[in-house]
């Protein structure tokens, strides 16, 4: 039988074996892919603080108070919210109009004339952080106690809106807080 050389027989030995390179270059690759996975994590975070930072928060409420009663609209937030459509629905039936929840309400013969109440156009736009809109307010009189009383049960005013980041939520005065939407319905 023939004998191999020394360094052949090694290499023979050595070819399931690991060189301290290939160590080296294994670590490197492991170390690059966490690398990889920690800044998408970063960025995933930076991300959701941008949003965080912009937050829209809508809130509708009632008030009362000696001047009379009002709707108010308020951006509670940190951030602009884009008023996609606004829906008033009094006992299951959606208005138009304002007036015409009046006339629903009240009838003909007590609703408040125009000059009386006033109303905000808050359907489109954007509202600021910290900004309040009247929506509606009336005087204080026997016939606004009858008003209040009613849409106390039966109104429904809500507002589809978006943050600068195309994230939607819908406020109502029914609700205590904004619920997550997909997108607003087109108006």
């Amino acid at each position: 039988m023939t004998e191999l050389p020394e360094a052949a027989e090694e290499e023979i030995q050595s070819k399931g074996k690991m060189t301290p390179t290939a160590y080296m270059s294994m670590l490197a690759l492991a170390f690059s892919f966490l690398a990889l996975l920690v800044s998408l994590y970063e960025a995933l975070a930076v991300r959701a603080e941008q949003k965080a930072d912009v937050w829209p928060y809508i809130s509708i409420s009632q008030r009362y108070n000696e001047d009379g009663y009002a709707i108010v609209v308020a951006n509670k937030g940190v951030g602009p919210a884009r008023i996609q459509n606004l829906q008033v629905t009094f006992n299951g039936q959606q208005f138009k109009e304002l007036d015409n929840v009046i006339l629903a309400t009240l009838g003909k013969e007590k609703a408040f004339s125009y000059e009386l109440y006033r109303t905000s156009v808050i359907d489109s736009g954007v509202m600021s952080a910290d900004e309040e809109a009247v929506f509606f307010s009336v005087p204080w009189e026997p016939r606004t106690q009858q008003l209040a009383e009613s849409w106390e049960q039966g109104l429904d005013v809500s507002i589809c809106y978006c943050s600068i980041y195309e994230d939607c939520w819908q406020a109502s005065n029914r609700t205590t807080e904004p619920r997550e939407i997909n997108a607003c319905r087109a108006r």
